[in-house]
């Protein structure tokens, strides 16, 4: 069953271990080196200016300039302009200088192969020998590392969804490989990837980008059988003939000879909603056959083949239509999962009164196990596609990174899905399913300790600002994990800039102390109690300027009569 697979995440005491090592589970600090050595040599064939020399690239400044991109999402700037984030207000300076951030991003290369490697081309290598060119060339390599170590990252639950994802494109011409328009996606245009996930903790497990049919004609299993089914047994290549798992599709790739390739290649089960790919599948029969709809009533019709996979082993194929409204049946077809009652549906219903109000009610519908099995497991991928591009509290890092290089549009948005897992493996199998912190506090504590790293240090023995690499105490940055609100909200003036009132404070410099009776009372006559020792901050760039340790000598207030050119 498939309720008895457990996921497995594969970082050895991962409870003790800090946030930064799991990020290092997915992006391992020898892959960064071989960046840096890919990224140094490239540097070598540039033309430099005399004022933009370039300077031997460590894997701990490139910890801290990826650690930057992170933080970008954080932080919004005017327009999108990148180089506002070293304006006076968020000082990114502090960091890297912004001359030495665009010097890295200009040399910026990923590893690759060689055109001698076996494994150039990948498995469209035939094709791409034809015209001695692989669109891929840049980022192959990377993403094949990438794909093993998120195949390898966890054991998936007992449910595995097959999606798609899209990696916008920003520029005009037309130099994204796999270049496609997928006209109900919220960013339609851009480079397609199908994709595996966890159903249960919703972690992306592996990926597939789409080469196009010259060359994906080619790929493993289509010789077998069809595209769409070869597609399902890829993506779940790693996992076949181990346990006896359920994958859940959608209309793009659920039909009936998929679910049949699916349990005699690889040993999986299938769950699907047929549309269109309706071959051997009796969907107009479901359709015209299904009882007409009842209120509270499970009403739903199956039918049901047996398929010879080998000479001593059938396979009962089942095909399902559930009446969902009154002229809505929805087909399924499905090798694992009962016919039995499910979890019913709740839907809802406005009415508008005759005081001009509206009244919204719910009401139960009766559905069948399989379809709310799909329905309740389908939408890992979709969630996680939300987060990467819409989530809320920060910017997507693919709209941050703003350019229109092929290798960082496919590199930034492999960044983000590695984010996105850490931050889901963390919810899923720490806080058991909570939210104890948001995306967006996962995501800053990633960059700062990115930033912060310690073989910046070791390496270089340079500061974050100077690019010249002299050692200087003068910059200041705090651990953003010190800054916390207030425990009943009350705020103060900031010690640092003295104009903003704040809930937050720095719990280093912050010594609580016994709350006291205030002599003055509330608006309705209650007592006031008067909160001392807490050294309040903004939020921000306030926080991470001031020296922590020390009492901050808090600015004047400008008095605007004693101004020079005041004029009333």
């Amino acid at each position: 069953m498939p309720e008895d697979i457990v996921p497995l995440f594969r970082l050895p005491n991962f409870r003790d271990e800090p946030l930064l090592n799991w990020f290092l589970l997915y992006f391992p600090v020898g892959t960064m080196r071989l960046i840096c050595d890919a990224t140094n040599d490239n540097a070598k064939t540039i033309a430099w200016a005399h004022d933009r020399r370039w300077k031997y690239l460590r894997v701990g400044e490139y910890m801290r300039w990826l650690g930057m991109w992170i933080l970008m999402t954080i932080y919004g700037a005017q327009n999108g302009n990148r180089r506002a984030y070293w304006g006076r207000l968020l000082n990114f300076g502090r960091f890297m200088s912004l001359n030495r951030f665009e010097c890295i991003l200009r040399a910026f290369k990923l590893p690759q192969y060689a055109k001698d490697d076996t494994k150039w081309g990948g498995d469209g290598a035939v094709e791409y020998a034809g015209i001695r060119y692989d669109k891929f060339q840049e980022t192959r390599k990377f993403a094949d590392m990438y794909r093993k170590l998120f195949q390898d990252a966890m054991k998936p639950g007992g449910w595995i969804c097959i999606d798609e994802c899209m990696f916008s494109w920003l520029g005009r011409v037309l130099k994204l490989p796999g270049w496609k328009i997928i006209k109900r996606k919220p960013h339609p245009m851009g480079l397609e990837s199908k994709t595996t996930a966890c159903s249960v903790t919703g972690m992306l497990i592996d990926f597939e980008f789409q080469e196009g049919k010259d060359v994906m004609r080619h790929f493993e299993f289509i010789e077998e059988t069809n595209k769409s089914s070869a597609w399902l047994l890829r993506l779940t290549k790693r996992w076949h003939n181990m346990e006896k798992r359920t994958v859940i599709a959608d209309a793009a790739f659920a039909q009936v000879r998929a679910a049949v390739a699916l349990y005699k290649i690889g040993g999986l089960y299938l769950i699907g909603n047929v549309k269109g790919a309706h071959k051997y599948f009796p969907k107009a029969a479901l359709k015209n056959e299904t009882p007409a709809y009842e209120r509270d009533e499970l009403v739903c019709m199956t039918k049901q083949a047996d398929v010879r996979i080998r000479d001593n082993e059938t396979l009962t194929v089942y095909a399902t239509g559930w009446r969902a409204t009154g002229a809505m049946v929805c087909t399924y077809v499905h090798t694992g999962g009962t016919n039995g009652v499910g979890s019913d549906r709740v839907k809802r219903k406005f009415a508008l009164t005759d005081d001009g109000k509206t009244h919204e009610s719910t009401y139960h519908v009766k559905r069948p196990k399989v379809s709310s099995e799909y329905q309740s497991k389908m939408g890992a991928i979709d969630e996680h596609n939300s987060r990467r591009q819409s989530a809320r509290g920060i910017r997507p890092l693919e709209k941050v990174c703003i350019t229109r290089d092929t290798k960082d549009r496919i590199f930034i948005n492999l960044v983000s899905w590695m984010l996105i897992n850490v931050y889901l493996a963390k919810k899923f199998f720490v806080w058991n399913g909570q939210m104890r912190k948001s995306h967006s506090e996962v995501q800053e504590s990633i960059a700062m300790a990115l930033i912060h790293n310690n073989r910046y240090a070791e390496e270089t023995g340079a500061n974050a600002g100077d690019e010249d690499g002299n050692d200087s105490d003068n910059d200041v940055i705090n651990d953003p994990d010190d800054c916390v609100r207030h425990p009943n909200y009350k705020g103060n003036t900031c010690k640092l800039c003295g104009q903003r009132r704040t809930v937050y404070f720095c719990r280093v410099c912050s010594t609580p102390k016994t709350p006291t009776q205030r002599a003055d009372t509330g608006p309705k006559g209650g007592q006031k109690l008067q909160h001392g020792g807490y050294m309040h901050f903004c939020k921000g760039r306030c926080f991470m300027m001031h020296k922590c340790g020390e009492v901050p000598s808090r600015k004047k207030r400008a008095n605007p009569t004693q101004g020079v050119d005041f004029y009333i």
